[in-house]
């Protein structure tokens, strides 16, 4: 299971009655320490980022402070003033008549999980995860990932070639109803030679994800789970595709 490694190597507390939970940072005037920027999480320059108004879970206590991940991948120890607790969204719960503006607001804190930060909270993350997806069918999962690391691994992906759209038959069971994409076949890369290392860091995540499911899914779904090769999904170029 692939984890930051800056989360273990920070002096926490787990027991600071706050850890796990959803927070808001606001009122803070300066920027802060990024941690997870620093070499080997413990000394070193670290850069200053600005996190006012940022998203995120509490690691632990640090002190007086708490140690907070933001879904940005942002790692700081912020005063414990400056956060407010807040309650995520779960999605598909947003009322009839509300504006598209008010649903763009909501659509940041929506989310049904949290991607693990830790090993010791990825059996119950495996259990709630496949609870959620009996019940409801589909399960978002909130990640805390850099927006640079993100914007790239969309480059990489309209640089990818042989796009295809599957038979007839098989375009619903695949992409789904009303599909407006296409798909390539990604290329094995973990190490960015062929130029889609930070889409593979993403199949990564999928790959784990599967893994963690795949003891669960005869009982509970009543099918087994095997890997394949990842597709990778873009929007179709226009009406002559």
């Amino acid at each position: 299971f692939t984890l930051r490694p800056t989360i273990h190597v920070l002096a926490l507390s787990s027991d600071c009655g706050m850890a796990g939970n959803f927070v808001e940072v606001h009122g803070l005037d300066r920027p802060l320490e990024d941690l997870a920027s620093r070499p080997d999480g413990q000394s070193g320059a670290a850069s200053l980022v600005n996190l006012e108004g940022c998203r995120g879970r509490i690691l632990g206590g640090r002190g007086r402070e708490y140690v907070v991940e933001t879904f940005d991948g942002v790692i700081a120890s912020i005063p414990g003033e400056n956060l407010r607790e807040f309650e995520p969204r779960a999605p598909g719960s947003f009322n009839v008549g509300e504006s598209s503006s008010s649903t763009r607001r909501a659509e940041v804190g929506c989310f049904d999980m949290v991607w693990p930060s830790a090993p010791e909270f990825v059996e119950s993350f495996r259990k709630d995860f496949a609870e959620v997806l009996h019940m409801k069918g589909f399960c978002l999962i909130q990640m805390c990932s850099r927006p640079q690391a993100l914007k790239e691994a969309a480059e990489e992906a309209f640089r990818l070639r042989d796009w295809q759209l599957p038979a007839k038959d098989f375009e619903v069971p695949y992409l789904g109803h009303q599909n407006c994409t296409k798909y390539a076949m990604l290329p094995k890369d973990s190490t960015g030679r062929l130029g889609t290392f930070h889409l593979s860091q993403c199949d990564l995540v999928l790959t784990e994800l599967g893994q963690l499911l795949a003891p669960l899914t005869e009982d509970m779904f009543g099918f087994s789970l095997w890997g394949g090769q990842t597709m990778v999904r873009v929007p179709l170029g226009g009406d002559s595709e």
